[in-house]
């Protein structure tokens, strides 16, 4: 068992609840865990699991009562473990479900350690791009999750974004920056092999906005969460205005083609702030400014 599931299995319990002795929805089933796991037993034809990962308590409402950031990890008998993270409430001594983080499978959108940043909880996303299996991600998103509008939302434009590097060499800038280029260029672009050598760009120069805005464009089409992180990321970044304009622009783009009229028109707003007269961007902003409302559920 690992040292870090061990020290929270033998933690005491945070608040009035005992949480490694209690039951969770998951997909609709409920499973009850005792000291911190639940398990299908050894000759069932199929296995399963879940096992509670951390507690932390936190105020996401700003109400001065503490609610509690509760993960899990669920698997269920192949090579996928999936994360949750739920938010409850206590109600005198009951716990009731107000919202949630969503998760994702280990390297593809699992997360990993949680913190607390005053009312904000913040986690480690990561996403498996090019040849990554789920085992082994190169790419890792910082999320700031708050408390908007009854739920839980994902504060995407205070993303960071990193590559998880796997060498100790230091990669060549320059050459990694040309060959995404020609990723992107060839005549089947190939957005997956461009952001592999971006992240490779990221590792030589931390932080640079050109190799973050450029990642954001290349992930586009292929893992949009990740895409719109980067460009968020492109835009926070010091870089040339053009180069925050270019990730804002892309942004539009992404929200249009989501159907998010509102943000579209803010994003391109923006990108014209910063890149005053741009033909394509004022385009764009035209374009979005027409698009229907967006149907919220």
């Amino acid at each position: 068992m690992p040292l870090a599931l061990l020290l929270i299995l033998l933690a005491p319990a945070p608040g009035p609840v005992d949480w490694r002795n209690h039951s969770y929805v998951i997909d609709g089933t409920t499973y009850t865990l005792a000291n911190g796991s639940w398990a299908t037993p050894d000759d069932a034809e199929f296995g399963q699991s879940l096992d509670l990962t951390g507690v932390h308590p936190v105020d996401v409402d700003g109400d001065g009562h503490v609610e509690y950031a509760v993960g899990l990890n669920y698997w269920g008998g192949g090579t996928g473990r999936f994360d949750e993270l739920h938010i409850y409430r206590i109600a005198g001594k009951t716990p009731m479900l107000a919202g949630f983080v969503p998760g994702g499978d280990r390297g593809d959108g699992g997360h990993g350690p949680v913190r607390i940043d005053g009312s904000a909880v913040v986690l480690e996303r990561n996403y498996a791009t090019g040849w990554d299996g789920t085992c082994c991600p190169s790419m890792s998103v910082t999320e700031r999750w708050i408390w908007r509008d009854g739920r839980m939302k994902l504060d995407v434009e205070r993303s960071m974004v990193a590559p998880l590097a796997d060498s100790n060499d230091t990669p060549d800038y320059a050459a990694e920056l040309k060959a995404a280029r020609a990723a992107m260029a060839a005549a089947k672009r190939d957005g997956q092999k461009a952001a592999g050598h971006l992240l490779a760009a990221l590792e030589a120069r931390p932080g640079d906005a050109v190799a973050l805005g450029e990642l954001g464009f290349a992930l586009m089409t292929e893992k949009e969460a990740a895409a719109e992180a980067a460009l968020w990321a492109a835009v926070g970044a010091k870089g040339a205005s053009s180069t925050r304009a270019a990730a804002l622009y892309n942004l539009a783009k992404l929200y249009l083609g989501r159907g998010d009229r509102a943000r579209a028109v803010d994003a391109a707003q923006r990108s014209l702030v910063l890149r005053p007269g741009n033909g394509p961007t004022e385009a764009l902003l035209a374009e979005a400014s027409k698009a229907p409302e967006k149907k919220t559920p």
